[in-house]
């Protein structure tokens, strides 16, 4: 019979690499459960028959609203650059704005906020704060949020290898390794980007600056500028994504690099493993971990059949742990609230000391 572990039993055993999946956000927000956000777009109603029209127009399997995005931003600058205009001019702008309105629309509308995630920044920071290196396959900013919160109450130290540039940008730093130079860093990276990240029109990639309960709006307003488009993958087959990767320096950094600092212990959590991921599984076995430590909710018996599938043959030692457990991911170990009770209990000592005294 499979033995489920408690996270306890097995995290000193993982402090390599840790992988989320869309699992991790779907246990803060049952709003990230959705299987496509083109089809959710639809379902809310989002997208009128204009923006419809033109992801058909890209293909069937073409339902990625950054790719969509893109090469509609890229015609309207060439249509701007020659002067052209017109009425073919104004549809492509008209397809534009309706396409990222609707974007907008479904990101907000199915994103947590920053208050009712803050509960689990806690646990989050604690949890990440074991691991050597952090990719992240969501794009939503829960984690940054948590790296926010742990960085400002130092809980550990949180670095995702930005830096400013001579412009006061927030750009990638390729050398990485000099973050690590003070030891006890966790390096977090987006393999398939993420909400805080964006493209200029003159196509470099930084990251979006703003208070922490703001960024999201802030996010919002930099879109419905035309300051950056968003740099996300979030639609697609494995080679769909690859393709969406090689077109972004950010992601292609990530993925020729952030995959070798895992190392030879890894942590996989809310990952299902999809035939859509191919992609990432390579890059896990081209790590060549030693060990894998995979979360499972309740019986999950096809998670353990798809990873037992995956890995089985290929990585010395698989273990399951439960996602649930004290201390995995969001779920408090118990340290805050037994510190919490201990200065309640120093607290009531010395009031009644105080009262003593009168």
């Amino acid at each position: 019979m499979l033995e489920i572990k408690k996270w306890s039993e097995i995290k000193d055993r993982f402090r390599d690499g840790l992988i989320l999946g869309n699992g991790a956000s779907i246990a803060i927000h049952d709003g990230f459960g959705y299987e496509s956000l083109y089809r959710e777009a639809q379902q809310r109603k989002f997208l009128d028959e204009t923006a419809i029209s033109v992801f058909k127009a890209f293909g069937q399997d073409q339902y990625d609203f950054e790719l969509v995005l893109r090469r509609l931003w890229y015609a309207r600058q060439v249509n701007e650059a020659l002067g052209l205009s017109g009425n073919a001019v104004e549809k492509v702008d008209e397809a534009y704005q309706a396409i990222r309105k609707a974007l907008i629309e479904t990101v907000r509308d199915t994103h947590v906020g920053y208050e009712d995630a803050s509960q689990y920044f806690d646990p989050i920071a604690k949890f990440v704060q074991g691991f050597r290196t952090v990719l992240s396959l969501n794009y939503d900013l829960v984690l940054y949020w948590a790296l926010m919160y742990g960085n400002n109450v130092k809980l550990g130290k949180y670095r995702d290898c930005f830096r400013y540039d001579t412009s006061g940008r927030l750009v990638l730093d390729s050398d990485w390794e000099k973050y690590r130079e003070d030891g006890g860093t966790t390096l977090c990276f987006y393999p398939h980007g993420n909400l805080v990240l964006g493209r200029t029109v003159a196509d470099d990639e930084l990251k979006v600056k703003a208070g922490g309960s703001n960024l999201l709006e802030t996010v919002f307003e930099k879109w419905q500028a035309g300051d950056v488009l968003p740099v996300f993958v979030c639609e697609g087959t494995s080679e769909q994504k690859q393709r969406s990767i090689n077109g972004s320096s950010y992601l292609r950094q990530v993925q020729s690099k952030a995959f070798d600092e895992i190392r030879e212990s890894i942590v996989i959590y809310g990952w299902r493993m999809g035939p859509q991921e191919q992609h990432i599984f390579e890059q896990i076995l081209a790590a060549k971990p030693k060990a894998l430590a995979i979360s499972v909710r309740g019986d999950n018996q096809e998670t353990v059949r798809r990873a037992n599938e995956l890995f089985s043959e290929k990585i010395e030692s698989l273990v399951f742990f439960d996602a649930n457990s004290p201390g995995a991911w969001a779920k408090s170990d118990g340290s805050t609230e037994r510190q919490q009770a201990e200065w309640k209990t120093d607290l009531k000592g010395i009031l009644a000391k105080l009262r003593g005294q009168r």
